[in-house]
């Protein structure tokens, strides 16, 4: 097996265990969209996601990965404001 080929196969490895994530972090997103609706909470805590960014450590892909986290939390808050 080729150097590129085991690469992409522990990208892949990698990408199933993102896939897993994410979903189990969108199913939290509509639990949580359930338990702001009770607490009349907004949808939106931009406080929240600046704590978050904020605490992505510190790495040459830093900017990267919060660009990921930016994405995130505008999917989460598609999920919780659809009916």
């Amino acid at each position: 097996m080729d150097d590129l080929t085991k690469l992409r196969n522990t990208i892949n490895k990698i990408d199933n265990q993102l896939f897993a994530l994410l979903d189990q972090r969108f199913e939290l997103s509509r639990r949580v969209k359930e338990v702001k609706k009770e607490q009349s909470t907004p949808i939106f805590d931009p406080k929240r996601e600046q704590r978050i960014l904020d605490s992505i450590p510190t790495s040459k892909n830093q900017e990267y990965v919060k660009e990921v986290y930016k994405t995130l939390f505008t999917l989460s808050k598609q999920i919780q404001e659809k009916v």
